[in-house]
């Protein structure tokens, strides 16, 4: 290496060993029942079923994806009553994602029930579809 090398290498910004922050103490750390955990993990079953109930719910506003969202909220509550399940164990988070996600299901899936058997034809009322055209007339 030349001198100049030498010198740029020697002048680079390091960080001060005495004010630098060790990966335990920048680390979330977490009581739960007297033991500490580090590293608190979201249950990827309740994050699923969090994502399939709002999929559902947005298939059953659709009104023609009905039959999508019965399949989506079931695989959504099965999905929920897993990641409840597994947000129990210790170092797994995510209860309350999954509750969400199985509240969503529950209600994409009753709609969509509704919608299919033709009691649920208040969301597709002619009067709410055409409601822009009556504004600029």
């Amino acid at each position: 290496m030349t001198n100049e090398s030498n010198h740029f290498a020697e002048h680079r910004a390091q960080p001060s060993r005495n004010n630098a922050v060790s990966d335990d103490a920048a680390r979330p750390h977490y009581s739960r029942g007297g033991a500490t955990v580090g590293d608190v993990k979201t249950s990827v079953a309740a994050a699923f079923s969090l994502v399939l109930g709002v999929v559902a719910l947005c298939a059953v506003l659709a009104v023609v994806l009905s039959p999508v969202a019965v399949v989506l909220g079931i695989v959504g509550i099965i999905m929920a009553v897993i990641g409840m399940r597994k947000a129990r164990h210790f170092g797994l988070a995510g209860h309350g994602i999954a509750v969400t996600g199985l509240v969503l299901s529950i209600i994409a899936l009753v709609l969509a029930i509704l919608e299919i058997i033709g009691v649920a034809t208040f969301i597709n009322m002619p009067g709410w579809t055409n409601w822009i055209p009556q504004m600029n007339s």
